[in-house]
């Protein structure tokens, strides 16, 4: 009587020992971990969701705020339509700095200019405030437009494809340019970008500088 006893006792006293507490920890442990890898890896394989951009970046109106132009030709930015501020740009790659007061008078007056490239705000902030980034995922910056004119044909036509419209008709536009003063241009490239916009380079150079041979 007293050995059963004892045994029952030592079977209550088996179930409960630490080493049994431990075993039922690490599995309860163990669940919950692959619970927690099971949501991460749902979470990983969902579409991030898109910063919102609310427009309350705080920008000072007396900010100075980097532009570039990027057109191959003499470039007018004003402030307003008639009278105004007047910022002139001779040439492709010319920076000012312009105040941000300012720099929204000429987003408002010249928007398609700033949509299509033909000058370069260099702030990312102001880029983002009004609603450019889409655009300038399009838009060249002056280094990538003059590496096209320098690299092997198939890369540079890549990158040239990458450009919007009417950075494609500048770069055009600047390898005329560089014909006309007799500057040394890879012709393949010359023909196929000139494909490419519906403008033959070639013959408007040639005829650009009979023009220019006649005149003087």
């Amino acid at each position: 009587m007293t050995t059963a006893t004892k045994g029952k006792l030592s079977t209550k006293a088996s179930t409960k020992s630490p080493e049994f507490d431990l075993k039922k920890e690490n599995s309860e442990l163990r669940k919950l971990l692959e619970e927690a890898i099971s949501k991460l890896s749902e979470l990983s394989e969902s579409p991030k969701l898109e910063e919102e951009d609310d427009g309350d970046i705080d920008i000072r109106p007396d900010r100075y705020i980097r532009v570039i132009s990027l057109c191959p030709h003499p470039l007018n930015l004003s402030t307003r339509k008639k009278g105004g501020k007047n910022f002139r740009f001779a040439n492709l790659g010319q920076e000012k700095r312009i105040l941000y007061q300012d720099l929204l008078d000429i987003i408002e007056t010249n928007s398609s200019f700033a949509e299509q490239g033909l000058f370069y705000i260099l702030n990312k902030d102001v880029i983002r405030r009004h609603g450019l980034s889409d655009f300038y995922d399009s838009i060249l910056k002056k280094d990538e437009m003059l590496n096209i004119i320098t690299s092997d044909t198939d890369v540079a036509l890549r990158v040239f494809k990458t450009a919007n419209r009417r950075q494609q008709e500048h770069i055009g536009e600047i390898l005329e340019n560089m014909l006309i003063r007799g500057e040394s241009v890879d012709m393949n490239l010359v023909y196929h970008i000139g494909k490419e916009i519906g403008r033959d380079i070639d013959e408007i150079a040639t005829n650009a500088r009979n023009y220019n041979e006649l005149k003087n």
